[in-house]
């Protein structure tokens, strides 16, 4: 402010002519200019600063033994690794999402919203940085440092999310022929745009892998597992979980309407006669107590679907804290959760 008063009495002076003359208005332009030019670096300055509302940045977590592991590589199952691994939805502890997860719904009070018993996460793979020096932890912190999803171990009955460290002694030990036959470790991307792959269906993002093979059976025993209606369609959990926005063809879209329990358009005539009754209701989400009705009992993906209609909510949500807000309304999710329509496709049919 003080800055600001001393220009405007400069200005003031040359307006009443007492600058002193063409040398003096040349200096006092050359001195508006610098002083200018040390505002902006102390504004730069300050946007470097961390915003006082903040806490420091906290420090990343050290990994931990890496022995569970190999008990992983060479016992083949998620579920006698004990707290080195987790189900999906734990991952979502300290975020706004966690309480919502557990909560039970009325309708379907035995049903959890979020279940896959074939899809799991480490760890190391959910804890990024330490927060236990923090003496009072800001609410919904461990939302700004979420791992992005990048690594898949796939074992003979589970699918484990993998940090790219725990990745990284993975590799090393399936190098030297460890767990060959029990499990194998895909890279897995999420779909930002239309043309990006999941990987999923590449043979050279995997290891071990058969290059160069037309059939290759160990994909194809991962797309059924990931696609299975039976362990509740881990494929859509972990594309809503990854904050995945678009699909790769019709039958993804499909499979991901029907995982999430959604009617999608054109409406089949048990749909339309449903909506003429009031069973349907007009978000065209089909409720948890309502999968085993007379007209569903055809669609096993329906009946199967893995949440309940809390997660049209949950997926914006996602989307937020991943940080894609910004492409989510035009994307063939968001075009699917606002109008019930299913976007068109032109592209390739074997795009995992």
């Amino acid at each position: 402010q003080q800055q600001q008063e001393q220009q405007q009495l400069r200005r003031d002076k040359l307006a009443d002519g007492d600058a002193g003359g063409s040398h003096s208005l040349h200096l006092t332009h050359e001195q508006e200019r610098e002083e200018e030019q040390e505002e902006e670096k102390e504004v730069q300055v300050e946007s470097m600063e961390p915003h006082p509302r903040w806490p420091p940045a906290p420090p990343p977590r050290v990994p931990a033994d890496p022995a569970y592991l190999l008990h992983l590589l060479l016992d083949g199952s998620a579920t006698t690794a004990g707290h080195k691994v987790r189900e999906l939805y734990t991952a979502w502890e300290g975020t706004a999402l966690h309480n919502e997860l557990l909560r039970k719904t009325e309708s379907a009070p035995e049903l959890l919203a979020w279940r896959g018993p074939a899809l799991w996460c480490t760890e190391e793979f959910v804890e990024t940085v330490n927060l236990l020096h923090y003496q009072a932890q800001p609410p919904h912190l461990k939302e700004r440092y979420l791992r992005p999803v990048s690594w898949l171990l796939h074992l003979e009955s589970d699918v484990i999310l993998v940090s790219p460290w725990e990745a990284n002694h993975l590799l090393g030990w399936l190098r030297q022929g460890r767990g060959v036959g029990r499990a194998r470790l895909h890279m897995y991307a999420p779909r930002l745009r239309p043309e990006h792959p999941l990987l999923l269906n590449t043979p050279a993002c995997c290891f071990p892998c058969y290059l160069g093979a037309e059939q290759n059976p160990t994909l194809n025993a991962l797309q059924t597992q990931l696609r299975s209606a039976q362990l509740r369609h881990p494929l859509a959990q972990l594309m809503v979980f990854s904050g995945s926005l678009y699909f790769g063809d019709g039958q993804e879209a499909q499979s991901f309407a029907r995982a999430i329990g959604l009617c999608s358009k054109p409406l089949s005539t048990e749909e339309s006669a449903a909506c003429v009754r009031g069973e349907l209701p007009s978000n065209l989400f089909v409720p948890p107590a309502l999968r085993e009705a007379a007209w569903l009992r055809q669609d096993r993906q329906l009946a199967t679907a893995a949440f309940d209609q809390r997660v049209l909510g949950w997926i914006r949500e996602i989307v937020r804290m991943r940080g894609l807000q910004q492409d989510f309304a035009f994307s063939d999710v968001g075009t699917l959760l606002f109008t019930g329509c299913m976007p068109g496709f032109t592209r390739s049919e074997n795009s995992c």
